[in-house]
């Protein structure tokens, strides 16, 4: 189900330690700042805010090993911590953090994108500062741990801000990076122009670009919403694990919101959507909701079911008010079905959810108490108020 958050940040991670290579990640980041003070660009363009420059040389001073090609300084808790703190205190800083990402170094350029991302609201409506955002992510080269960061503080641009043209012709070329085009698909709200890119993208044959068209779906719900249906159904049982699941999630209502990663770097985004969900007035028609059951039912019985969104699907269907008594009474025989199979993955989750379908079910649950894979889960739901 949607809880209509949106989360944007970093994957904590724990990083093993890097043996014998701390001086040497040190020089490399200390070589990069002394390349780039030879210009005026960057970290050194004159025009910046010193209390910005402080805190980003702060963390490079303190930082130089902890460097991760993947993660950044997110390893580097506390004086990222730091950093965040002071950014969160600096006003109209906007500006400055577009002039340091102009910067050779990526170690700084990375810093200036966490420092704008906190710092991003005037992005929004402001034409200068969208435009040069824009431009950031046009020239953000393949293969960035970037690309998709900026890409995100581009679509946030309103209309007024006057880059949707520009964003849609970045989501429709061949050459534009696939986090980029991710991005944009599954949460630039640009109307027709960004729903063309959604549509662009359903018909690739790269199944990236794919998972990424069912999510743009579930954006533009409201107003393409047998499109939507038609493209989920389509990919309800899809042999691509992501677009599988992604479908079932957003067709079932059961996960109605959106992830989007960054493929190189542990940027993300998590949220929002939109689309079926179960306390929500919006389904896909009956025939489509009687088909995804059949395939459901199908993996049930061959215990296949390898994902929690099939169990929130399942509570959504016997829960929705549109869908019929015969499609929710299906649903709860599919949910008791998986409790039933020994060995199923969800079995603890579906008889979870069964009760929260209906509290009449803990009678049902408390039949299970001497199953050794149910039995917590028994205790659980039996100690719990209803």
């Amino acid at each position: 189900m949607n809880n209509g958050f949106i989360k944007v940040g970093a994957i904590a991670m724990t990083l093993a330690a890097i043996t014998g290579c701390g001086s040497k990640k040190e020089k490399e980041v200390g070589d990069a700042i002394t390349t780039a003070s030879s210009s005026n660009k960057g970290l050194k363009n004159p025009k910046n805010k010193p209390e910005v420059v402080a805190s980003i040389q702060k963390v490079l001073d303190a930082c130089a090993s902890k460097w991760s090609d993947k993660e950044g300084f997110d390893d580097c808790s506390d004086p990222m911590k730091e950093f965040r703190e002071t950014n969160d205190k600096i006003e109209k800083a906007h500006a400055t953090y577009l002039d340091i990402l102009e910067d050779n170094d990526l170690h700084v350029r990375w810093l200036a994108a966490a420092g704008l991302s906190r710092n991003s609201f005037e992005l929004n409506s402001n034409k200068e500062l969208a435009a040069r955002v824009v431009d950031l992510v046009e020239k953000e080269k393949s293969g960035s741990i970037l690309d998709a960061e900026l890409a995100y503080l581009a679509a946030s641009s309103y209309e007024s801000a006057g880059q949707w043209d520009r964003l849609r012709a970045l989501g429709l070329a061949p050459t534009t990076p696939l986090d980029v085009k991710a991005v944009l698909a599954g949460w630039w709200r640009g109307g027709e122009k960004a729903f063309d890119v959604v549509k662009a993208l359903s018909v690739s044959n790269d199944k990236k670009l794919q998972f990424a068209a069912t999510q743009g779906f579930a954006l533009h719900f409201e107003k393409h919403a047998p499109e939507a249906c038609n493209y989920w159904s389509a990919h309800f049982d899809d042999a691509d694990d992501g677009v599988r699941k992604s479908s079932v999630g957003h067709l079932t209502g059961g996960w109605s919101g959106n992830t989007t990663r960054d493929s190189e770097g542990n940027w993300y985004i998590t949220g929002g959507g939109g689309g079926p969900s179960r306390n929500g007035d919006s389904a896909c028609p009956a025939a489509q909701i009687d088909a995804a059951m059949a395939i459901i039912e199908k993996r049930i019985a061959s215990n296949t079911l390898d994902d929690s969104n099939y169990i929130y699907g399942l509570e959504s269907f016997a829960m929705h008010k549109k869908t019929t008594p015969a499609q929710k009474a299906r649903a709860v025989a599919a949910l008791k079905k998986i409790v039933e199979t020994k060995g199923a993955s969800q079995r603890s989750f579906a008889l979870r959810k069964l009760v929260d379908v209906d509290a009449k079910n803990k009678a049902y649950a408390a039949k299970f108490a001497s199953d050794p894979d149910l039995k917590f889960t028994v205790e659980s739901i039996m100690k719990a108020k209803t």
